[in-house]
């Protein structure tokens, strides 16, 4: 890992839909990235394989008081707070 630059590198990043990490490799000075592991190719193609395997109109929705217009909630302008 390069520790004197602007942009630290290698970075991680996970990719939910593809279910894979991702390593970055980025030019320290301009923050450009230089490679990837896996590549832009690879991931884009399991985020694909993803899609069509569980299209998102598939995907269960749940009903919640931000999503629901009928939910009324118990006390109007009541904030709870845990301690």
């Amino acid at each position: 890992m390069t520790v004197n630059s602007i942009y630290p590198t290698p970075v991680t990043r996970y990719d939910p839909l593809a279910q894979v990490v991702i390593v970055e490799h980025r030019n320290p000075d301009t923050g450009k990235l230089s490679y990837q592991e896996p590549t832009a190719d690879v991931v884009r193609n399991d985020d694909e394989n993803a899609l069509a395997i569980h299209p998102p109109a598939a995907l269960p929705v749940k009903k919640t008081a931000a999503t629901d217009d009928t939910a009324k909630p118990d006390r109007a302008g009541s904030i709870s707070l845990l301690v």
